[in-house]
């Protein structure tokens, strides 16, 4: 069943590469543009901003379809486990940017339910 789009928020999140990573010189940061639905509060989309689309497969079949409600923790330790390149801070760094623009869509949402 699809999401309906009035359920549906385009979220970003960035995070500074280091400078000793090989993808400093190309993009001194990494983005994430990620797609919530807020009802299910799954990712459904996401895409990162880097120079190897292997890197940005590889993180969105790791995110599409994790369900935000259960906090980043899991999330973030399965990417710190798995992914071992010099920017894995920047990636995690802008997946707590969007995990926290969630978490102000969600307290807003239920503030206006109760209105």
């Amino acid at each position: 069943m699809q999401p309906d789009l009035q359920d549906l928020y385009l979220i970003s999140g960035k995070g500074p590469v280091p400078k000793e990573s090989v993808l400093y010189e190309s993009i001194p940061e990494i983005g994430l543009m990620a797609v919530v639905d807020i009802r299910s509060n799954r990712l459904v989309r996401a895409e990162f901003k880097t120079v190897f689309s292997l890197y940005n497969e590889f993180l969105v079949e790791r995110m599409v379809g994790y369900d935000l409600s259960r906090g980043i923790d899991a999330l973030v330790r399965d990417i710190e486990e798995h992914v071992m390149v010099q920017s894995k801070k920047a990636v995690i760094r802008a997946i707590q940017q969007v995990y926290e623009k969630y978490v102000s869509l969600v307290k807003e949402s239920e503030r206006c339910d109760r209105e």
